[in-house]
């Protein structure tokens, strides 16, 4: 049996939202976050002010402090297919979340009807579809999680897991799996969270199923984690055996009944929303992102002493017809002013370092880190090589950093490896320097898909930040077609230190930079491979830059030939950016590959300034 693990490292704190409000100095105040419906339509109700709130702790009012409106970004109707959809071959921290989603794809009970994964994967492909620029989203399963993928704002990714989605079978709870990850959200302080919860008929074999609800209920008090339930089972017309006089009395739709129950119960609980009795669930999402759009950030300060006890909150808004959504519905007020942070900045206060990084479960920005990562082939040899860029910070002088990478399996359960490096990165020099210092890292692994999380600490003045990227590893020697990552190198970039370590593997600098200016001189190379254990075919390569509207503004084909790849060898093809031609805005450099029947893709997102 396998259990769903949502991230690779333990629990912390995590980064900044927007438009945080500020606070008096010198007061002692509590933050939390309320969403506040229309009771009817449970459409947010926006414009309200601190008039508009009343905070009450063990029945005595609380003075209001400061509320601050925030409205999460959405995601861009008018962005091309092409580039909403490309995977993202550059990972950073420079961005960080409003939004966390973990969709939970129920594999275990409801039998294998084709319809089930048909909705339930139309449901969550529908997620993916409206998350906003600065969501991140996490998929994971009951049953088993060899698919699962761990949070990324990388959509090819997302769907790809999603794919994997083939519900039936199985003996696993799906309210254990609820509780771990309602427990791992409710750590996540700073974000707006909320879990989606898909599954058909069944929820496995839980022994203790009014244990777990109790326990999700009583979670619910404290954090508010709002589970999203929709039913992939649908209507369902009785059929002629049903209606018969035995089966009536035994209630033949009691186990569908009992599916409802459970879906609404889970809701009601959380605060969230069940989608049932319908056969296009999917149509329910927009919905549930208008509930999550916005909300306000309320500080109030503390009448009451701060001796640790737990205490009873109230929240109300003096509007008719409206549902007030807390952050929390009891408080634990901290023995001392001290440990009432929630006010501050999540980490604020923290002394910044490497071991704040790793303990972090999603990117930290308090270094800025770009990491490249493409996997190339090692001719002979059992495992393959991933190509690092690290795209550190500009600095006019020499730093040292310290690095430490860490290697886990595609379920981010378990670690493969770790290492440690004292890097001294050399002064930038010319005129090229808002880009910032690289440096060039070297991974030796199997044929598969890893997690990869990197964490640079400065030593000049402690401050570090860590970057989580996804690897996929063609397993070159046996495909029918794969292409090698993409690599992209600069004329007259900055200094790279560790390059040697890919001398062997490229034949030049690859960059982890994407912003280019049309003066620049940049060129894209990457490898065609062929399985070794039959004869090669011709190839055909395209090469295209897609603009922002979906339109091919540039493009090439080149045929390869059979005898290109004799005795195994791979193809080597360089494409030289026409930068100058290309205006203002966002690219897409796509690498098309087929042979007969075969068909594979590369693609890199660039930005002229």
């Amino acid at each position: 049996m396998r259990t769903a693990l949502i991230s690779v490292v333990v629990l912390a704190a995590a980064a900044q939202e927007p438009a945080r409000p500020q606070f008096r100095s010198g007061v002692t105040v509590t933050r939390l976050e309320v969403t506040v419906l229309d009771k009817r339509t449970r459409t947010p109700i926006t414009g309200l002010t601190a008039d508009d709130f009343v905070i009450r702790v063990d029945g005595e009012r609380q003075p209001v402090v400061s509320v601050s409106e925030v409205v999460v970004p959405a995601a861009a109707p008018d962005a091309a297919p092409a580039l909403a959809e490309a995977a993202d071959d550059v990972a950073t921290n420079a961005r960080q979340p409003s939004r966390l989603f973990v969709l939970i794809l129920n594999d275990s009970g409801g039998g294998r009807a084709p319809f089930y994964g048909i909705t339930g994967r139309a449901i969550a492909h529908q997620f993916i579809d409206r998350l906003g620029p600065d969501d991140r989203a996490a998929v994971i399963f009951v049953r088993d999680n060899r698919p699962a993928q761990d949070f990324t704002q990388d959509r090819t990714l997302l769907r790809r897991a999603i794919d994997r989605y083939d519900p039936g079978g199985g003996i696993p709870c799906a309210l254990t799996v609820i509780r771990r990850t309602q427990e791992f959200l409710q750590a996540m302080l700073g974000y707006r969270r909320a879990i989606v919860f898909v599954s058909p008929v069944g929820i496995g074999e839980c022994v203790d199923r009014d244990w777990y609800l109790q326990q999700i209920g009583l979670a619910a008090r404290f954090a508010h984690v709002p589970v999203y339930a929709f039913s992939a089972h649908g209507l369902e017309a009785p059929r002629p055996d049903d209606l018969r006089p035995g089966n009536l009395l035994g209630n033949p739709f009691a186990r569908y009944d009992g599916h409802v129950e459970l879906m609404r119960t889970l809701a009601g609980l959380t605060e969230g929303r069940a989608t049932v009795h319908t056969n296009a669930p999917a149509d329910a999402v927009p919905a549930v992102f208008e509930e999550l759009g916005s909300y306000y950030a309320v500080a109030y300060e503390h009448t009451y002493p701060l001796d640790g006890r737990l205490r009873r909150f109230e929240i109300e808004v003096t509007r008719p017809d409206a549902v007030v959504v807390s952050s929390r519905r009891l408080v634990e007020a901290p023995e001392s002013p001290e440990a009432a942070v929630d006010a501050r900045a999540p980490g604020a206060g923290r002394a910044s370092g490497l071991m704040d990084a790793l303990e972090a479960p999603l990117p930290s920005g308090d270094l800025p880190l770009r990491l490249s990562s493409l996997p190339l082939a090692v001719p002979g040899k059992r495992e393959q090589a991933v190509a690092l860029t690290l795209n550190l910070p500009p600095s006019t002088t020499a730093e040292d950093f310290r690095v430490q990478l860490l290697v886990f399996d595609g379920e981010g359960r378990r670690q493969l490896s770790s290492q440690t490096l004292d890097m001294a990165v050399p002064a930038g020099r010319g005129d090229r320097t808002d880009d910032g210092p690289e440096v060039a890292l070297r991974l030796d692994l199997r044929a598969g898909r890893y997690n990869l999380r990197l964490v640079a600490e400065r030593e000049r003045d402690g401050l570090a930040g860590s970057v989580h990227a996804t690897v996929v590893i063609p397993d070159f020697a046996r495909e029918a077609l794969s292409l090698s990552g993409v690599a992209i190198s600069r004329s007259g970039g900055r200094p790279m230190a560790g390059f040697a370590e890919l001398d062997a593997l490229l034949p030049a600098s690859p960059t982890a930079v994407r912003t280019f200016s049309p003066g620049d001189r940049v060129a894209a190379f990457l490898r065609v491979h062929q399985s070794t254990r039959r004869p090669p075919q011709p190839v055909v390569l395209e090469t295209e830059v897609i603009d922002a509207t979906g339109s091919v503004v540039s493009s090439a084909t080149r045929m390869l030939s059979a005898g290109d790849f004799d005795a195994g060898a791979a193809a080597d093809h360089r494409f030289e950016l026409p930068l100058a031609q290309l205006g203002a805005g966002v690219y897409l450099l796509r690498f098309l590959a087929t042979a007969g029947e075969a068909r594979t893709q590369r693609d890199v997102r660039l930005e002229v300034r």
